[in-house]
C-alpha cells in the first residue's frame, strides 16, 4: 500500500498496490463551535474530500473503488463518517 500524505492539510491517501483493492482517503477536521456539532464538521470533511479532487488522484493509479473517511475531533470527542 502506498501512503501519500497531503502535507498542507494533514490529510492522508492510501493507494493499494492491487488495483482490485479500495483506495482510502482520510480527511481530519478540527471541530470549531461555529460549525455546529461534531457531525457537521465530519460532513464538511466528506464534502472537502470531494471538492479537493482526491478521488481523481487515486483513480489515476487505476483504482476504481474508493472509501472516504472524515474524522472530526474536539479534544477527546470524535465523529467519524465513512462513505
Amino acid at each position: 500500500m502506498l501512503i501519500k500524505e497531503i502535507i498542507e492539510s494533514g490529510d492522508v491517501i492510501l493507494i493499494p498496490k492491487e488495483k482490485r483493492e479500495p483506495g482510502i482517503i482520510f480527511e481530519f477536521k478540527k471541530h470549531y463551535i461555529k460549525e455546529g456539532n461534531l457531525k457537521n464538521s465530519a460532513e464538511k470533511g466528506i464534502k472537502q474530500i470531494e471538492e479537493k479532487g482526491y478521488e481523481e488522484e487515486i483513480k489515476s493509479y487505476g483504482i476504481e473503488k474508493i472509501i472516504k473517511v472524515a474524522i472530526a475531533f474536539d479534544k477527546k470527542d470524535v465523529e467519524i463518517i465513512v462513505k
